[in-house]
């Protein structure tokens, strides 16, 4: 059985690798992910707890979907939860920080100016509501003439 320190690791290895992403110790044990200024997620390391920001409709759009729970201490917030667990876990923590990854691009461009937005999200697959609001998301960014977001 592999350890959640293990798994965590995966996580962190692949999030580490992507375009404009920093690391830094979190503030309370983990690693932080995060793009300029501004935290996509971070991850505490042994107990393979994966904590991520959204907007709160679209945190509350992945709670109904069953993809994440909320924040275990802050569940009124835009904060989630994740469980890396499993090595099935791996792959969802992945999908669950491309998503906040994506949605922090879409308002930043100028930190992963290579990142074709509508195409990652495309290829996410988000469904129903999210699926709703992420494409909101892209359409107000395509008027304001933000991130890459054409194929």
């Amino acid at each position: 059985m592999v350890s959640r320190a293990d798994l965590s690791a995966q996580v962190e290895a692949e999030v580490a690798g992507w375009e404009g992403v920093t690391t830094e110790p979190h503030r309370f044990g983990g690693v932080e992910f995060n793009i300029g200024k501004r935290e996509i997620g971070h991850i505490h390391r042994r107990g393979g707890v994966l904590d991520i920001p959204f907007p709160k409709r679209i945190r509350d759009a992945l709670i109904a979907a069953g993809r994440t729970r909320p924040h275990h201490v802050l569940p009124e917030t835009g904060w989630t939860t994740f469980y890396v667990d499993s090595a099935e876990a791996v792959a969802d923590a992945i999908w669950l920080m491309r998503m906040s990854y994506l949605l922090t691009v879409i308002r930043r461009p100028d930190r992963a100016p290579d990142v074709n937005v509508a195409r990652e999200v495309e290829r996410l697959a988000p469904s129903g509501e999210l699926a709703i609001l992420i494409e909101r998301q892209l359409t107000r960014n395509r008027r304001e003439g933000g991130a890459r977001s054409s194929a």
